[in-house]
């Protein structure tokens, strides 16, 4: 992580919120949590371990679990922008005239290098997942608690992925600001 940045780099890209195929994303994050949901609700059965019989408690249960899987999810990415240096802050975004919100993560003013910035942006989705994963083989009955969280994460994390995706297509020289858009920057050659 950079606090300044190089002498010679200039903003070779941005990438907007309405840069972003969102309705790309939404039908794969949804198609995801669809399957994840169904794997839950199979393996769970198979357990035998469904251990929530009234459906108002369900419908709680699966609220918590959402939050407490956006609130785990942009908490790792914060970490990981602190353990590196810089200061994260957190939001709430309303894309104009739309159904798709969400939370945020940034660290404006710092600049990380490609692999930082991927690292940053995957964190949730691995490390979330195999803690899960192993919680769940160990302790089989947590899996009505800890499944869905996964699922939400999962689901929520095919943004993560298409920037990551979006920022290994850049020159391995490329420092990415993460601020209100994302901002590559190249040294000018």
């Amino acid at each position: 992580m950079i606090k300044t940045l190089p002498y010679g780099y200039k903003a070779a890209k941005v990438i907007t919120v309405k840069d972003v195929p969102w309705g790309w994303l939404v039908v794969l994050g949804g198609a995801i949590f669809i399957v994840g949901m169904v794997l839950f609700i199979m393996s769970t059965l198979a357990l035998r371990e469904l251990l929530l019989p009234l459906p108002p408690i369900w419908i709680l249960a699966f609220v918590l679990q959402s939050i407490a899987a956006l609130m785990l999810h942009e908490g790792i990415h914060g970490l990981c922008i602190k353990v590196l240096g810089a200061k994260p802050r957190f939001g709430f975004v309303i894309l104009q005239r739309s159904p798709i919100w969400g939370f945020y993560t940034t660290a404006p003013g710092y600049f990380f290098t490609r692999y930082e910035f991927i690292v940053i942006a995957l964190a949730p989705l691995f490390i979330l997942t195999l803690a899960g994963l192993a919680l769940i083989g160990a302790q089989p009955v947590l899996l009505p608690w800890i499944g869905p969280l996964l699922v939400f994460n999962a689901s929520g994390s095919v943004g993560d992925i298409w920037i990551s995706l979006q920022t290994l297509k850049q020159p391995k020289r490329v420092l990415v600001e993460n601020c209100s858009n994302i901002v590559f920057y190249m040294p000018d050659d």
